[in-house]
This record gives structure tokens, sequence and C-alpha cells, in this order.
């Protein structure tokens, strides 16, 4: 489901079930892929990819370059702070991002899953 009110770079791709809120924007070259979100008044940089199932709330700022694994999941900003991701940053799938990242190039990596086999 795309918003009316949303803007879609020349370029981009948008999967299957994917949802693009109110009020967004989205630069050109941008991947979002499938059942993934991308919250109100919210905007993707030129060039980001964000990987299937991913959860952008409301009032995020991604730069250009960012690329977000599956299943990475982002806190509400706000219209006077939104919560913000500086150019060229990776962030590892399954992360959970509640603060803005402000510093370019920076490649965020979730502690993995320990499974034990016998």
């Amino acid at each position: 489901d795309i918003s009316g009110s949303a803007e879609i770079g020349i370029g981009s791709f948008i999967g299957a079930h994917a949802y693009i809120g109110p009020e967004t924007k989205i630069g050109n070259g941008c991947i979002i892929n499938a059942q993934s979100t991308l919250g109100h008044d919210s905007q993707l940089g030129a060039y980001s990819q964000i990987g299937p199932s991913v959860c952008v709330s409301g009032n995020v700022t991604i730069g250009e370059s960012v690329f977000i694994g599956a299943g990475a999941i982002f806190n509400n900003g706000s219209s006077e702070a939104p919560l913000v991701v500086a150019d060229q940053v990776h962030i590892g799938m399954g992360c959970h991002i509640t603060a803005s990242i402000q510093n370019a190039g920076v490649r965020i990596i979730p502690k993995p899953n320990f499974i034990a086999v016998k």
C-alpha cells in the first residue's frame, strides 16, 4: 500500500506487501523489499536499500546509500526531532535502532544468536 501523498524517486523498487506511509519521501534508485514498512513523514535517501520485513516507524530520516538488513526495527522519531541515520551506514538484520546514528559509514551488527549443536 502506497499513500497518495508519498513521493517516490526515479528507478526505485517497492516489493510486494510493502507499506509506504503518508508524506514519505523516497530518493532515486532505492529498494524497499517485500513486507517492509516506511512510516509517515519519513525519508529514504537515494540508493538506499531496506531488506524484507523491516519496520521504519514515523519521522525517521535515512541517509543516502544506507543498507538495512532483514527484520530491522526503528523507533519513532518526532516532527521536532526525527530519528536520523547518516549516509553509508550498514545496519545488520534484526537490529533494533532506538536512537540516531550520526556517523557516516558506521556498521551496526547485532550480537549473533548462539546455537549449540551436539
